[in-house]
């Protein structure tokens, strides 16, 4: 189990230890029974994962936009999208009149296209797993 942000290890854990390796693999629209239907198919990293890793068929949060951006940002916080703050893929930025897609970063460019926008998960309001991992294990 991972501590939550500012939580301490249990007494008498040891805090030099790395933390346990943590993989997240969501696939947008990919009916569960796939997994379980071609499951000895996959061979390699994704095998490995289905054979020893956890593998939540049903999961789900509650929260009223079935859109990718909003959902995998619940996903990667453990929040909704009041609080993450990726409330759908596309806004209209009210300051600027401009459309917003949700990870749109003009600050960052793509390798080898310095002139495209970027992506980041700059427009986050709250922590990933990764940043809260890092956190509690320095």
């Amino acid at each position: 189990a991972l501590p939550l942000p500012g939580q301490e290890p249990a007494p008498g854990g040891d805090r030099t230890a790395p933390p346990p390796l943590t993989v997240v693999v969501v696939v947008d629209q990919m009916r569960p029974d796939l997994l379980e239907r071609f499951g000895d198919q996959f061979t390699g990293g994704f095998g490995r994962l289905l054979a020893e890793g956890a593998v939540y068929t049903r999961a789900s949060h509650r929260h009223g936009v079935p859109h990718t951006g909003p959902g995998h940002a619940s996903l990667a916080t453990g929040t909704h999208p009041s609080r993450h703050g990726i409330v759908a893929n596309n806004w209209l930025d009210r300051e600027t009149g401009q459309a917003v897609y949700a990870v749109d970063d003009p600050a960052h460019t793509i390798p080898g296209d310095p002139e495209a926008a970027g992506r980041s998960p700059a427009s986050l309001a709250r922590p990933a797993l990764g940043e809260a991992v890092r956190r509690a294990h320095p």
